[in-house]
């Protein structure tokens, strides 16, 4: 039973971190998009952009989100063997999880003997 519990928390962990960084990088990448797109129609004179608006907005935004994360985190805690081990695994999907895989490693791993 705790066995069952460590592993199914640290794999659910695992996969849990690895949606949360590919989800946070794509999401980055459509915010930066959209603020370089802001700040060209600024420089070319066709809008006018209220800086402080869009800096409330976003820091609302990140309140919210740290609000919502510390309510969860905290009842997640609450069952020790799972927490524990769903934290390690999400932690472990930041640190080892493979950035490039080349041809050479994926035949090296297929390659039969």
């Amino acid at each position: 039973m705790v066995l069952t519990q460590a592993l199914s928390g640290f794999v659910l962990g695992y996969v849990v971190g690895i949606f949360f960084k590919t989800a946070t990088k794509i999401l980055l990448f459509i915010i930066g998009s959209f603020l370089a797109f802001l700040i060209f129609l600024q420089t070319i004179g066709i809008a006018t952009i209220h800086w402080t608006n869009i800096q409330s907005l976003a820091l609302s935004i990140i309140y919210k989100i740290v609000g919502l994360a510390s309510g969860s985190t905290l009842s997640l805690l609450t069952i020790p063997i799972f927490g524990v081990s769903f934290l390690l695994g999400f932690f472990a999907s930041h640190f080892y999880f493979p950035k490039n895989i080349n041809q050479k490693e994926i035949k090296y791993f297929t390659r039969k003997q």
